[in-house]
């Protein structure tokens, strides 16, 4: 009996030593470093960023389809990786703005105005503009009442959300924004916001 015991034993040390010895070493960067906070990672953005649909991205900069943005001193811009999303952005206030890009697809603006609409329920409020200048089109509409996203989604406390979404086309191709917000919330910061998509202009 004893001699069985040992013979496990040493067994159990042979086990111990092969996973000891076949356990993958970690690199430096694997173990010390952390998650960039939104901040940090805007920072680092100094170089544009290709995102999958040719979207050129940096911390304050924003080019796709010969079309060109640049954020508002203290907004986070950050590009992003999941098609046909290519960008968010964050204000001062807090809401995000999606970018979205389809290549020369996406529908027109008709069509992704009646898409939105149809995302809100019990319309109380809604408003379109559309502008058009040095060869650049920029249709932005609003509507308020109780959202409920492609995904039939609604605010937890059935408060009023405002959708402000926007198709901007240029030579190129076509960009989309969209922000959902509550209605108070929006409505005080919905100017701003309208006046970035706006300043978007044709690169040359």
């Amino acid at each position: 009996m004893k001699s069985q015991i040992r013979s496990w034993s040493s067994w159990g040390c042979v086990v111990v030593v092969l996973l000891v010895a076949c356990k993958p070493r970690q690199s430096p960067l694997e173990t010390q470093t952390a998650p960039l906070v939104p901040a940090q990672r805007s920072a680092l953005l100094v170089e544009p960023i290709s995102v999958d649909s040719g979207a050129l991205v940096t911390s304050d900069s924003l080019s796709v389809h010969g079309l060109g943005w640049r954020v508002p001193a203290g907004w986070i811009l950050t590009p992003t990786h999941e098609h046909p999303r290519i960008a968010q952005v964050r204000t001062i206030g807090g809401l995000e703005i999606l970018v979205f890009s389809f290549g020369r697809g996406g529908g027109g603006i008709q069509a992704n105005f009646q898409r939105w609409r149809e995302q809100v329920q019990f319309i109380q409020d809604s408003a379109i503009e559309v502008d058009t200048a040095k060869g650049v089109v920029r249709a932005i509409g609003r509507w308020t009442g109780n959202y409920r996203g492609g995904n039939g989604s609604k605010a937890a406390d059935g408060s009023l959300q405002t959708l402000l979404g926007a198709v901007v086309e240029g030579p190129g191709g076509s960009v989309f924004f969209k922000v959902v917000g509550s209605k108070d919330k929006l409505g005080a910061q919905g100017r701003p916001i309208i006046q970035w998509i706006r300043s978007g202009h044709a690169r040359s």
